[in-house]
């Protein structure tokens, strides 16, 4: 039989066909029901709202909009559309343009009040005419979540209209706050202590240190006291014959304290010139910190300093008593010096360690914990909290310190805000799409 190779490649693209046949039969309910489940992702993935948001369950998600993107609202033919305006770099405003089956209707022929319900606050807004619309006067300021109340007379006929518009907002059970261990307080004023971080070590305090030489020069017969000894005023370190008398004379401590420097064997021969012991009292040492040249002008003698030790978990409130009047060339710093109480033996001289100087003790109306802050639609915001409501409130920073931040407007003293956990909140935020972005 003569080999047919058409008819091999015929046979084989048969039965390829044939396997994709079955394959398809017997996973397309597999792939119907894959299908239906992406379908089910989309419209959840789509289910955020825009500046309509409303917590109304009754409510739709979105809203009619007129010819300016703003919402439309109509009774009997009369139609009002209200917008944010927030062009880039400008303060956002409201416009209103009114109609009446959908013909413009010149603002001077309409009474008109907006009334803006917030969280914490209600709001009248005032407008001037700009052309076919009116604008507000006053910045229509974040975060837009409020329930709108808009009154017009046309040609002596009512109309009232209400909505919500809420953004930024969540509400949270009592059960749900505590086991987050979310913190509530009330924001208020207080003493705002500002501080500088400077880096320093510990030395001997120089005026209970002692440096001892020899008094004659002479060879070295007795050494009877170590480095790190204790010692008491008056016990003989070392014994030394003169060199001019070759009679032995006794060294001894002048002060009470810690022999800090040895500088003395036994048969070495002295000059007279040489420091052979420093004795110290450690029960006071002095913290020495570099403070830079941008800093000096900030740092007087008399600053509060809490010291903290970089190589153990000891700290220490101090003040500053003695800044150098002159700088070291090197490091282009001044040494500004704390003295530390260390009848505990806990500040060991050479130790590294950092100070926190306070610089500046101002009083602020408003200051929140550091804790208190997030960063939503690029915002810095505090959460507000009435009842079970929480809602982000846009702020404006002023001085801070690790623990408080100053708020110069945002926030007003007494009202309630998270004050720990806040993270809390805006994961709760995000994930129930309640953030908007503008």
């Amino acid at each position: 039989m003569t080999y047919k190779p058409w008819l091999v490649n015929l046979i084989v693209f048969f039965i390829i066909a044939i396997a994709v046949t079955i394959g398809f039969l017997y996973f397309k309910p597999a792939l119907l029901d894959l299908s239906e489940v992406h379908n089910h992702e989309g419209l959840h993935d789509h289910s955020g709202h825009e500046h309509g948001q409303s917590h109304s369950e009754d409510e739709e998600d979105d809203f009619e909009k007129g010819p300016h993107g703003g919402r439309l609202l109509e009774n009997g033919g009369f139609q009002v559309e209200v917008t944010i305006y927030e062009p880039e770099g400008l303060l956002p405003k409201f416009r209103i343009y009114f109609y009446h089956d959908g013909t413009p209707v010149n603002p001077a022929d309409v009474n008109y009040q907006m009334e803006l319900t917030r969280i914490n606050r209600t709001e009248n807004i005032p407008f001037k005419q700009r052309d076919n619309f009116l604008e507000s006067t006053v910045e229509a300021s974040e975060p837009h979540s409020f329930k709108v109340k808009v009154r017009t007379v046309y040609k002596n006929k009512p109309y009232d209209w209400e909505y919500e518009s809420y953004e930024g907002r969540v509400e949270l059970d009592q059960e749900s706050i505590e086991a987050n261990k979310v913190a509530i307080e009330s924001a208020g004023p207080m003493n705002l202590n500002i501080t500088l971080m400077a880096m320093g070590r510990i030395i001997p305090d120089e005026e209970l240190t002692v440096y001892i030489n020899p008094r004659f020069p002479g060879v070295v017969k007795a050494v009877n006291k170590k480095l790190g000894d204790l010692v008491q005023k008056g016990d003989v370190l070392a014994v030394i014959e003169s060199n001019e008398s070759l009679k032995d004379y006794e060294i001894k401590a002048e002060i009470d304290g810690t022999i800090i420097k040895k500088n003395i064997n036994l048969g070495m021969y002295l000059t007279g010139q040489e420091h052979i012991f420093v004795i110290s009292d450690l029960k006071s040492v002095w913290g020495d910190f570099h403070i830079y040249s941008q800093d000096l002008s900030r740092v007087d003698v008399g600053d509060k300093v809490k010291v903290f030790c970089l190589d153990c978990s000891a700290s220490q409130e101090s003040t500053i008593s003695y800044i150098s009047p002159h700088g070291n060339e090197s490091t282009q710093s001044v040494i500004a010096r704390a003295v530390l109480d260390n009848r505990d033996n806990i500040w060991k001289p050479g130790l590294f360690i950092s100070g926190e100087i306070t610089v500046e003790n101002v009083p602020v109306k408003v200051a929140v914990k550091d804790g208190a802050l997030q960063v939503v639609n690029n915002h810095d915001v505090v959460f507000l909290v009435i009842d079970h409501l929480f809602e982000a409130a846009p702020v404006q920073l002023g001085r801070r310190n690790k623990e408080w931040v100053e708020i110069t407007s945002g926030l007003n003293p007494g009202e309630r805000y998270v004050s720990e956990n806040s993270f809390i909140i805006k994961a709760d935020l995000e994930k129930s799409g309640a953030a908007h972005e503008h």
